[in-house]
């Protein structure tokens, strides 16, 4: 056996979900030769390779990929989208019962066949991915979130997928990529003196980090958001996905350590990561991406009446973090309006 400390350089696994038509898929042809395996036509006007006719079975899907793994003309595979390949998962579970639809037999007995199925299907994207990167799309929906120690309710975007108590594939697949990436349009609504909200804005933005209002993450590295390209603009800004590193230093371990008694040295101790300090990276973030200060907000929640003055955003309580975060499209049309 042999010890080595290093990071390692492995193909990308990347979920890309956001609405209809903000450019999910032009961002997945910016991929190192990239083949789509577009199950919704959505590349029919887009200059990219695409396996034809798509596949309209689970079986037929499965086989693809398997055929695509060991194609060299290909280092990129994206499945567009998982929410319509998930159909295809509900059919074959649907034909297999004898039945039209899931809820036809009792307490979700289907559902999680549906979710066993899924879980199968990312043990072989898992297995692809050790030489072919994988980039998945899905499409997003709204959900209203009841916060059990909060008072009110706000909307979260959420993948497209099942989020049944018995069949949660969303999270399976959320679990199974190292990159989230939530695309949205950056709309602002701002107030006129007679306190009527009008949208304003309409950038198209790339997140890679965990709001209240969207899942996303980032094991490569990538920034916290960064606009959307067009279709023919290079973008550099996903290299970390793709950037080589350093090859570690391997150390033998004799065969006999094993079997050798020793005394376990007594457990360090480990620190978590504060709550309070994430809530105010996010805070930074997003006055990084609106161009703001923390004075900025540190004066308007004053102004609003929420702390007193004379004292420092860095020295608010998390819970003050969290409103601030939450209404954060109020604080910064407030803002801009001075």
């Amino acid at each position: 056996m042999n010890i080595v400390k290093s990071k390692k350089s492995v193909p990308a696994r990347v979920l890309l979900y956001g609405c209809e038509g903000i450019g999910k898929t032009i961002l997945a042809a910016k991929f190192p030769n990239a083949v789509f395996i577009d199950l919704e036509g959505g590349t029919n006007r887009l200059d990219v390779a695409r396996v034809e006719p798509p596949p309209t079975s689970h079986a037929a899907l499965l086989a693809t990929i398997r055929q695509l793994e060991n194609n060299p003309d290909y280092s990129t595979i994206v499945i567009d989208t998982i929410d319509k390949a998930q159909e295809l998962f509900v059919a074959k579970v649907c034909a297999e019962a004898n039945v039209g639809y899931l809820d036809e037999r009792p307490y979700g007995a289907l559902y999680s066949n549906v979710c066993r199925d899924w879980a199968a299907f990312l043990d072989i994207l898992t297995a692809v991915a050790v030489k072919k990167n994988i980039v998945l799309v899905a499409h997003s929906k709204l959900r209203r979130v009841n916060m059990p120690n909060e008072v009110g309710e706000f909307d979260k975007y959420e993948l497209n997928l099942i989020t049944s108590p018995r069949s949660d594939t969303a999270a399976l697949s959320k679990q199974w990529a190292d990159d989230v990436i939530f695309i949205n349009y950056q709309i602002r609504v701002v107030e006129n003196e007679k306190g009527i909200g009008k949208a304003q804005g309409g950038k198209r933005m790339a997140y890679t980090s965990h709001t209240p209002y969207w899942d996303a993450k980032s094991r490569s590295g990538l920034p916290a958001s960064f606009e959307m390209p067009g279709v023919d603009a290079p973008l550099t800004v996903l290299a970390p996905l793709f950037a080589p590193q350093t090859a570690g230093v391997a150390t033998p371990i004799p065969a006999t350590i094993a079997t050798e008694p020793t005394t376990p040295p007594p457990p360090s101790p480990v620190r978590a990561a504060s709550p309070r300090k994430e809530l105010l990276d996010r805070i930074k973030e997003l006055c990084a991406t609106e161009g703001i200060s923390l004075d900025d907000v540190e004066k308007c929640v004053i102004a609003n009446g929420v702390m007193p003055k004379d004292t420092k955003l860095v020295d608010w309580p998390e819970g003050i973090f969290t409103r601030v975060i939450n209404g954060w499209d109020k604080i910064t049309g407030q803002i801009k309006q001075r």
